[in-house]
This record gives C-alpha cells, structure tokens and sequence, in this order.
C-alpha cells in the first residue's frame, strides 16, 4: 500500500549537480532522510542538511513521471518508524542534500497497516534533466521489495530455509528440542534435580564412607601400601614371592600382619586371591610366624 507523495523542492546544491549531470556522472538519488524540527526552513535552496534528523534508510526506486516533469522516490517504511512523526523530509546523493520539504503540521509516516510504501516527489522544471535522473539503475525494485523482507505479522513464519535460518544464527540441535525427561528432549530443572543430583547425593555418601574406612585403617595398618598391594586383584604366589624378595618389603609385610586386624581384612575383602597367594609363598608365611611369635 502507498501513502499520499510529499512534494520537495530542490536545493541549490541540487540545482547545480542536476545541471552538471550532462557533463558529468549521472545524479543518483540514493538516501531519504526525515527530521522533526518544527521551525520553518527559511530558504529551501540555501538547505543543506535535514534539521533534527529521527531516521535515514536507503531508497527502494527512483523513477521518472514525464508527464508531470516529477521524480518519485520510494521507501518502504519499516514496522519500527510506522506513525514516526516528522516534519522535515530530504532527499540525499550519498551525503549531499540534493531536495528537502517542510510541513508546519506534522506529517505521520507509514500509518497504514502492512507493508508501506513511502513516496516523495521532486519537481524538475527542466525535463532535459529527467533522462540523467532516470538512468539510476543502482537501487532495489519496490516491485520485488516484498520478496526482500520479512513480514512482521507473521513472526518469522515466512522464512523459507528454517533450517538454514538457525545455522545462521548459531543455533544447535537444542532450539528444536521439546522439553522431556526422555534421550531426545531437553531436560528440565526438577528433571536434573532427580536424575543426576539425587544420584551425586549418593555418591557424597560413598565418599563420606569411603573417608571413614580410611581413618579406621590408618588407626590399625601402619602400611597401606601394602595393604593394597596384596588386596590387588589376581596377585599370584610368584608375583609376591618377588615382591617380598625386597628387604624393606618383607619388613613391611611382617608388621602388617603383627595385627589381628589386617587378617580380619583380608578375609573379608578377598576371601580367595589375597589368601592364595598368601598361603601358597613360603616367604610369606614365613613372616607371617615371625609376626605371630615376635
């Protein structure tokens, strides 16, 4: 849908790049830009920049009326600047203002509902320069605009590559996860609280038992080392017999057993390997006496 046309009138600076166009490039109109100043301009020609400036956006086409000798610029107003009031309009080449208007009575952009379309006019009083004008080929077809940008009313319904859409975004697996306890959904706070920190408060127990066997040992085994050298899991008689052919080992392994205690242990823990292997060493049941009659 397109809005009524504000008529501009162009700037003296406009006057002489629009005569100049024959010699030079031709004039390409590329920005429009509003502002909200309520004073009179003064002198339009003398104008050089919008006062007060609330928004600048590229122009979507530039065409030319020859009927009526005008120059009609178009913008499509974005969902944001809808109902914007102004009451300054220019038209720019790059960064030089080349036409500008002013209402007394603020103008409302874009009051429509849906996508608006924008229009402006500037009056050319010479119709030679229309042609240099109409060459400008560098701006968006407002035809094809809607094929450019996305309907706000539909809430991103209209994207066509969703897929693509979240890549782009850096979006993973998770922003297409319903929440669920199950392998494929995401889980929630309550769900974790069960599954996992229920099972950490056990493991908490574990370690807090795991501590206090620790202390009872240290109060009756002066070698842990030991201890879990003989409670390894498949000792055999030959692998303890050169073991204990250290010395400071044997040494060791006679105080172990000096205990009642660490016997008690062994049994309860491994009540075939440890024993085995113990029984079937001559060097360890040799220290073993020695522990009993010392």
């Amino acid at each position: 849908m397109s809005t009524t046309p504000f008529s501009l009138t162009m700037t003296q600076t406009g006057d002489t790049r629009l005569s100049n166009t024959m010699a030079d490039a031709p004039l390409q109109l590329t920005y429009i830009v509003l502002g909200d100043n309520t004073t009179p301009i003064a002198d339009f020609k003398q104008a050089t920049q919008v006062r007060n400036e609330v928004y600048r956006a590229p122009l979507d086409r530039v065409s030319v009326d020859r009927t009526k000798n005008l120059v009609v610029c178009e913008w499509i107003v974005p969902e944001a600047k809808k109902n914007t009031q102004v009451h300054e309009i220019g038209v720019f080449e790059f960064d030089t203002l080349v036409a500008i208007g002013y209402s007394s009575s603020p103008l409302s952009i874009g009051q429509e509902r849906g996508p608006v379309t924008q229009k402006v006019h500037i009056q050319i009083d010479n119709p030679i320069f229309l042609s240099a004008i109409e060459e400008v080929t560098n701006l968006t077809n407002i035809e094809k605009a809607d094929t450019h940008y996305l309907n706000a009313s539909e809430n991103l319904k209209d994207i066509h590559d969703k897929a693509q859409a979240r890549l782009n975004l850096g979006l993973g697996p998770a922003a297409t996860k319903n929440v669920d306890t199950d392998d494929n959904g995401l889980m929630t706070r309550s769900a974790a609280d069960t599954r996992y920190f229920k099972g950490l408060e056990s493991l908490f127990s574990i370690k807090e038992q795991v501590s206090k066997l620790t202390q009872f040992f240290d109060l009756f085994v002066d070698d842990l080392d030991v201890l879990t050298y003989i409670l390894h899991p498949g000792l055999t008689s030959d692998q303890l017999e050169a073991w204990l052919a250290s010395d400071s080992n044997e040494q060791k392994f006679t105080r172990l057993f000096a205990s009642y205690v660490t016997i008690k242990m062994i049994a309860i823990v491994d009540s075939s390997t440890a024993m085995r292997a113990i029984a079937d060493s001559s060097t360890a049941m040799r220290a073993i006496v020695d522990s009993l009659t010392a």
